[in-house]
C-alpha cells in the first residue's frame, strides 16, 4: 500500500490536506493485512464516469448516526489501456486542515475525484471499510488498524516538530532561521523517510519556508502559527486514536 499526504504552501506555511492511501494489482503485497469483518452497511459509495476525460467522480455517503472519519473503497475500471484496473483508496479525514469539513457528517455526502490512466468506458465502486468518530468499525478490520497506527505515527512526528519549533520560539528571525536549519540537519526525528509521506510533506514545506526570505515579522508569525497547527492535529490525532 502507499500513502500520499497531500500537502500545498499557503502563505509560506504546510496546509495538510486527507491522506489517500492505494493498490493498484499486481503491486507488492499489501499493508496492511486485510481482515474481512462486519460488512460495511452505514456507508454506500457510488461512482460517475466523465465521457472525455479521464477521471471518476465518487460519492461516499454515511447512511450512519455517527460521523465518518476514515473510509476504503475498492474501484473496478475498464480503460482502452486497462481492461481490468483495480484501485484501493483509504481516506482519512483525521489529517486534514480542517477536519470538520474533511469527515463525513451522519446522513452527509463526500464527492472526490480520481485519475485513471485513461478515459474509463465501465467502473464500479464498493465501501470496504468505515472508520466512524466514536471508533466504532465496519468491514476491513486491518485496513482499520492500520489507519489508526498511522494517527499515532503522525502525533509521534508532529511532537518532534513541536519540540524543535519550541526550541526556536523567542529568537530573532535570523537566529531561528539559523537554528531551524541545524534542526533539520541534525534532528534525526525530523528526517526524512521514503516510506513516510506525511514526515517528508512537512520537512519540504519547513524549509521552504525557511528559505523563502520573507519578513521578519511574517516568519515569526508563520512558525507561531506552525506550533498551533502542529499541536491542534496532534491531539486531534491522538483523541482519535483510542477510545
Amino acid at each position: 500500500m502507499q500513502c500520499f499526504y497531500g500537502s500545498r504552501m499557503k502563505k509560506w506555511f504546510a496546509v495538510l490536506t486527507f491522506a489517500v492511501c492505494w493498490t493498484t494489482r499486481g503491486s507488492a503485497a499489501p499493508e496492511p493485512q486485510h481482515v474481512e469483518a462486519k460488512a460495511v452497511s452505514a456507508v454506500s459509495a457510488t461512482v460517475e464516469l466523465l465521457p472525455d476525460k479521464p477521471l471518476v467522480i465518487v460519492r461516499i455517503t454515511n447512511n450512519g448516526e455517527i460521523a465518518l472519519d476514515a473510509w476504503e473503497i475498492r474501484l473496478l475500471y475498464t480503460t482502452p489501456s486497462t481492461p481490468r484496473g483495480e484501485m484501493g483508496i483509504a481516506s482519512d479525514a483525521t489529517s486534514a486542515t480542517d477536519y470538520a469539513t474533511a469527515q463525513v457528517p451522519s446522513k452527509g455526502t463526500r464527492v472526490k475525484t480520481y485519475a485513471l490512466d485513461g478515459i474509463a468506458t465501465n467502473a464500479s465502486v464498493s465501501v470496504t471499510m468505515a472508520l466512524f468518530a466514536d471508533l466504532s468499525r465496519e468491514g476491513d478490520t486491518g485496513q482499520a488498524a492500520f489507519l489508526l497506527a498511522e494517527r499515532e505515527k503522525r502525533a509521534v512526528t508532529l511532537t518532534a516538530w513541536l519540540d524543535a519549533l519550541q526550541k526556536v520560539a523567542g529568537k530573532t528571525p535570523d537566529e531561528a532561521r539559523m537554528a531551524m536549519r541545524a534542526e533539520l540537519k541534525n534532528n534525526v526525528k525530523l528526517a526524512s523517510r521514503s516510506d513516510d509521506s506525511f514526515a517528508q510533506a512537512l520537512r519540504e514545506n519547513m524549509s521552504m519556508l525557511i528559505d523563502s526570505g520573507i519578513g521578519e515579522s511574517a516568519l515569526a508569525e508563520r512558525l507561531a502559527a506552525l506550533m498551533r497547527n502542529f499541536a491542534a492535529q496532534r491531539d486531534r490525532e491522538l483523541r482519535h486514536t483510542k477510545r
